[in-house]
């Protein structure tokens, strides 16, 4: 499963930022996000790494526009469908919703286990605190929130309990961040190699020009001596 990388969407919403998410938890992004999620490449995720997004969701896609249209184009229609859905929302569910999005969230996504267990605990009694008629909007505008938080797996995960997909998930994302890191360490390690490389050539050719002196002097002076 890929995993998702410093995305910002729903400032104006939820303003939250979503990072890596817990595999168990994946399943609560609304499906278009995922789609568009799943379509980046490696160049958009740079843009998206690198777009300044402390100055509200406005500024924050007229940064990526900068840098590709086209991505600012896709954001720019998606942000605007997820708030035409938050706001058609009743008040109590457009709340639950924004704590959905806190929730994932939470510590940049980067839940323990036992923290997992607790966040699916805690939203699976808030959405059983919504009345039939606002759980009935939850399904018609973003089915598969309400399609996970009604599932058995996930009934199962707020007991503590991890599906066989859940577990490969995560021991997968484990994996893939593990194989990150070394090759981020890698990458240090070579520039740090090239940085040496660069200061022992930059030496060698400052010393060069010394020598070829001290030979001329040398070379000189018997000249002098013998004349």
């Amino acid at each position: 499963m890929r995993v998702l990388l410093f995305i910002l969407l729903l400032l104006s919403v939820c303003q939250c930022k979503f990072h890596d998410v817990h595999p168990a938890l994946r399943s609560l992004l609304p499906s278009n996000i995922l789609n568009f999620l799943d379509t980046f490449t490696p160049e958009e995720q740079k843009v998206i790494d690198s777009a300044d997004d402390s100055t509200g969701v406005k500024e924050y896609l007229h940064n990526i526009e900068k840098q590709n249209p086209d991505l600012a184009q896709r954001a720019t229609i998606l942000v605007a469908n997820i708030i035409t859905k938050m706001n058609s929302l009743p008040n109590a569910t457009h709340d639950f919703v924004r704590k959905v999005m806190k929730a994932l969230d939470a510590k940049e996504g980067k839940l323990s286990d036992e923290e997992v267990t607790e966040t699916a605990s805690k939203l699976e009694k808030e959405f059983k605190k919504l009345s039939p008629e606002d759980q009935d909007e939850l399904q018609f505008v973003f089915p598969t929130i309400f399609d996970t938080l009604t599932s058995e797996e996930f009934a199962e995960l707020a007991k503590g309990k991890f599906g066989k997909a859940g577990k490969e998930d995560a021991k997968n994302n484990e994996k893939n961040k593990e194989k990150e890191e070394k090759k981020d360490d890698e990458k240090d390690e070579k520039k740090e190699n090239e940085k040496e490389e660069e200061e022992e050539k930059t030496t060698t050719t400052t010393k060069k020009p010394k020598s070829k002196k001290n030979n001329n002097t040398t070379t000189v002076a018997p000249t002098t001596v013998a004349e």
